[in-house]
């Protein structure tokens, strides 16, 4: 594999305290220490640019801070969740290119990550419910892993699930189509690249499942009238002949 220097992540856009009235917090992570690690860092090289994208039409800053190499491990994306200081006017973006599984034990449809710096397999579950309980306005959730089945008794590795899994979660390109999509719905979305049991498939040059779901988005926002549903929908279709994403869309008009 070709070596890519961390640096190009490190560098956060342009920051903007609170006193702006919105913001997009986006949390990235990627599995940028193993085999997988080019495809991973071209995923979070393709999302970035399309965010820069996104706040360029919103006119929303970004607060942007990936969660790569070393750091990424279960306690610092917990904890880097619940210290970011969010409205109920925010976007909260999460993304997630790496490995995943699903244990046996697992009761929910969505898949753990593995985090390979100390063999972690986290719920995402966990993960979308400290996400949830940040103020916001809007919360996108996407996970390009796998989801096979793996066995919990047998395997060596750290399994934090999410003790009280929910089976369903409730409610408590042109500049206008990205603001109707990004500005005038609040609720939250779920994709991730695989049901349970099955892959998501990657190439050096990116996942598929993200390449898909970014290029579907610029169709979506180039409609009069975007909508979450059929731009996932498109996604999923995008990607029959490799794999079988799946997604929830939760969302409502301002």
């Amino acid at each position: 594999m070709k070596a890519y220097k961390i640096l190009f992540f490190l560098a956060p856009f342009l920051y903007f305290s609170h006193l702006e009235s919105q913001i997009i917090h986006a949390f990235m992570v990627g599995d940028t220490v193993s085999q997988i690690k080019e495809a991973s860092y071209n995923d979070l090289k393709h999302v970035k640019k399309e965010l820069s994208e996104i706040s360029e039409a919103t006119n929303l800053p970004v607060h942007y801070i990936p969660l790569i190499g070393t750091k990424a491990t279960s306690r610092h994306l917990i904890s880097w969740i619940r210290n970011t200081d969010s409205t109920s006017d925010d976007i909260l973006f999460f993304y997630y290119t790496g490995h995943g599984v699903h244990p046996d034990n697992l009761k929910t449809i969505w898949p753990c990550f593995f985090l390979p710096v100390k063999d972690e397999v986290l719920d995402s579950s966990l993960v979308m419910k400290e996400l949830l309980k940040r103020p916001h306005q809007l919360c996108i959730f996407l996970a390009d892993c796998c989801n096979t089945y793996v066995n919990s008794r047998t395997s060596n590795y750290d399994f934090l699930l999410d003790p009280e899994p929910q089976r369903s979660f409730a409610m408590n390109s042109s500049k206008k189509s990205y603001n109707k999509l990004f500005l005038s719905q609040k609720g939250y979305i779920i994709a991730t690249g695989a049901k349970p049991g099955k892959r998501s498939w990657c190439t050096p040059q990116g996942s598929i499942f993200t390449n898909a779901f970014l290029a579907c988005l610029k169709n979506e926002v180039s409609a009069s009238n975007p909508d979450w549903t059929r731009l996932l929908r498109k996604a999923k279709k995008q990607c029959k002949n490799f794999q079988k994403p799946q997604s929830k869309v939760y969302v409502k008009s301002k």
